[in-house]
C-alpha cells in the first residue's frame, strides 16, 4: 500500500481465474476483483500463501 492505494507491482492473475487479482505481500496474499463500471476494487480474501489452494478450490462456482 501507497498512501491508502494499493501498488500494482505485485499484481498477477490468480491460478487461472479470469476475474480475480492475487496482490502478493511477503508471506500474505490478498484476493481483488478489480474494478467493474467505476466501481473500486473488491477485496474478496486475504489470506497466507499455503491456504490459497483451499481458497482456490471454494472460489470454482464463484468467480470466473
Amino acid at each position: 500500500m501507497n498512501n491508502g492505494k494499493l501498488i500494482t507491482r505485485n499484481k498477477k492473475n490468480f491460478q487461472g481465474f479470469k476475474t480475480l487479482k492475487e496482490l502478493k505481500f511477503t508471506k500474505t496474499r490478498m484476493l481483488i476483483q478489480p474494478v467493474i463500471n467505476n466501481n473500486p476494487d473488491q477485496i474478496v480474501a486475504i489470506s497466507v500463501r499455503r491456504d490459497l489452494d483451499n481458497i482456490a478450490s471454494n472460489f470454482k462456482g464463484k468467480y470466473k
